[in-house]
């Protein structure tokens, strides 16, 4: 294109001077051949741009066979494992899963043998296998239940909704810890106790509005660094008057059973099994302190467990009465069995050896309000994203994401899903340019577990931030 327009404005050069009748015209009839013609370059842009449709229409196909090839298997392992444990014959799944284990040995052997290289973890993620593991071995788990269970598409939550159902919140209540500005001062009430999950206001600050879905994920990296069991609301003043607000929730930050941190691997499991959860009870619980009208859009922003923790607000009929969630972005985060109304749109970034996001067992639904976008990290141009490329949890860390969120927010406009996404975003969410922020964080407290709580330094220097789990 670039050619042939250097080409045409060659030609016009030939006809202005006094030389447009002698020169120009030698030069117009030198010019002939590349102007006109079927190899020219004009011709030339109208193939390749031919061949790149075809192109893509080759790798669609590819995509749509191998994808289904995967939905083959995947059904296959789950009408097997659904008819053993619905037989006398469930007694050989413990032989069944020994075979299975020792023919993937023999079958990694012979990889090894024929490219010189073994298998990871990291490659068991990134095919998929890993995933296929865990949908059988859930819908086996899930079929050993009372009555008859038929296969379902994501199994993982209901084969653990009974030990979800033993690890119950128990009896939550508001714990004011640090209160708000303006009630230290004596011109606002302390909120009443209320049996949900327990918050207390931190000091509000402001700072520059987020612009993008890298701004946004690095607030939720930033929660890592604060108190434990914090949430942060932002409050979005728009220059016309009108007001938005994008919660960060973070991911796991305490691995103990029985802790008073609401973001707790018990979360996890309730989250995972869609039962009532601390970790989401504290998200709508800050929206109510944080003062979010009815009518004023919401983005709910979470990695790992704080993205399971959005969903399940976005969800909830009792907080979809009383505010307006319209965006939901979440970051290494296993919410295939989650579903939101199709009027809340859901952007969901993985990374494809991040084995966290496969722990549901099924890849992400397909719909018009759900945009997944996965990411091979060993392609990235960051040094440090292709070595997270390579450990079984680096891939899951939340600095990983926030570097990812800011390439794909760079290339937004060349697909149409993100393109979509993004500009509602910024009607919505973002606002116009003078937009200001102002930045209150939320901190819950389970007040019948007492247990000390370990230093948030100490957590940072066991483990990457959010890289142990949901």
């Amino acid at each position: 294109d670039d050619a042939t327009a250097t080409l045409a404005t060659a030609e016009r050069v030939t006809w202005a001077g006094a030389d447009a009748l002698t020169a120009g015209q030698h030069a117009r009839v030198a010019l002939a051949p590349l102007r006109r013609g079927p190899t020219t370059t004009a011709a030339t842009a109208v193939r390749v741009r031919d061949l790149a449709r075809a192109l893509d229409r080759t790798a669609e196909t590819y995509a749509a066979a191998e994808h289904g090839a995967e939905r083959l298997v995947r059904g296959l392992t789950a009408v097997g494992a659904t008819l053993l444990a619905e037989t006398p014959l469930r007694f050989l799944a413990g032989h069944v899963v020994v075979g299975g284990l020792a023919g993937g040995l023999l079958l990694e052997g012979a990889v090894h043998r024929a490219t010189g290289r073994w298998v990871g973890p990291a490659d068991l993620v990134r095919s998929g296998a890993a995933e296929a593991m865990l949908h059988g071995a859930a819908t086996f788990l899930r079929a050993l239940q009372p009555g008859l269970q038929l296969p379902v598409r994501a199994p993982v939550g209901e084969a653990v909704a009974p030990l979800a159902r033993h690890l119950g919140t128990g009896e939550v209540r508001v714990r004011p810890l640090l209160p708000s500005l303006a009630q230290r001062l004596g011109v606002a009430p302390a909120p009443p106790p209320i049996v949900v999950p327990l918050v207390g206001a931190g000091l509000p600050t402001a700072h520059a509005a987020p612009r993008s879905i890298g701004a946004v994920l690095r607030d939720v990296d930033t929660g890592y660094d604060g108190a434990l069991g914090t949430v942060a609301v932002t409050r979005l003043d728009h220059p016309d008057g009108t007001r938005s607000w994008v919660v960060a929730i973070p991911g796991t930050e305490d691995h103990r059973l029985v802790t008073s941190n609401p973001l707790n691997h018990p979360s996890n499991l309730r989250l995972m099994a869609e039962q009532a959860a601390a970790s989401a009870a504290l998200v709508a619980r800050a929206l109510a302190q944080a003062g979010v009208r009815p009518g004023e859009p919401v983005m709910l922003a979470g990695h790992s467990q704080g993205g399971m923790a959005a969903m399940q607000v976005a969800a909830d009929p009792a907080v979809r009465s009383r505010y307006s969630i319209t965006h939901v972005l979440t970051a290494g985060s296993p919410i295939a069995g989650m579903a939101v109304p199709p009027d809340v749109r859901v952007l969901s970034i993985e990374h494809t050896t991040d084995p966290v996001p496969i722990t549901d067992g099924a890849p992400n639904p397909d719909a018009p309000h759900r945009t997944t976008v996965r990411v091979e990290l060993a392609q990235s141009p960051d040094v440090d994203d292709r070595l997270a490329a390579r450990g079984v949890m680096d891939a899951h860390g939340s600095e990983v994401y926030v570097r990812s969120a800011e390439r794909i927010a760079e290339r937004a406009s060349a697909h149409p899903s993100l393109q979509d996404w993004d500009a509602s975003a910024r009607a919505q969410i973002y606002g116009a340019g003078a937009t200001t922020a102002t930045t209150t964080e939320y901190q819950g407290t389970n007040v019948l577990h007492r247990d000390p709580e370990p230093p948030a330094d100490a957590r940072r220097r066991a483990a990457p931030a959010g890289a142990s789990g949901p």
